[in-house]
């Protein structure tokens, strides 16, 4: 089969530039005796640089955001255990009064264990406008000393006897 010279037109020698300004396309030529101008495909070093520096910008902001959630979920933790504590402590207060009729007077304090761990609670009740009910707070912390805040508070209010005995 015989190739004309105008079927050869489209065709370059390998090492020739196709154009003038063949270099400023960045063509590349291939050597090696084939015929034609192929592209090579790949990244020029600024390219690389340039992701380089997006992936340097972009990985300590997303390691930081990863570290907060992880410090957020221990803390959503912790939170729950705490309202479990109170919960608990507000059920036994509720079968005091039950059996009763009265709250226990003064503050009380005590530890409870859950999940492994000690909690330390604080029950601190006062009255209220409406005779016969008691503002109860509960207050459930990791640390020993009533002055550290607390880590989760439980608000409530219960039906009393006042002292003449009526509900």
């Amino acid at each position: 089969m015989k190739i004309s010279n105008a079927s050869m037109s489209g065709f370059i020698n390998a090492c020739e530039p196709a154009c003038a300004c063949a270099s400023a396309h960045g063509h590349r030529y291939l050597h090696g005796g084939h015929v034609g101008m192929q592209r090579v495909r790949g990244f020029t070093l600024v390219e690389v640089m340039v992701a380089m520096a997006v992936v340097a910008v972009a990985l300590p902001a997303l390691l930081f955001a990863l570290n907060q959630q992880i410090d957020g979920t221990a803390t959503l933790r912790e939170r729950s255990l705490a309202s479990w504590v109170a919960s608990n402590r507000l059920a036994e207060t509720r079968l005091v009064v039950a059996n009763t009729g009265r709250l226990p007077s003064g503050t009380l304090e005590g530890e409870s264990t859950l999940a492994d761990r000690d909690w330390f609670w604080w029950v601190e009740q006062e009255g209220t406008e409406v005779p016969g009910f008691r503002r109860v707070e509960i207050r459930v912390s990791t640390e020993q000393d009533p002055e550290q805040p607390a880590v989760y508070t439980l608000v409530a209010f219960l039906a009393v006897e006042d002292e003449r005995g009526v509900n």
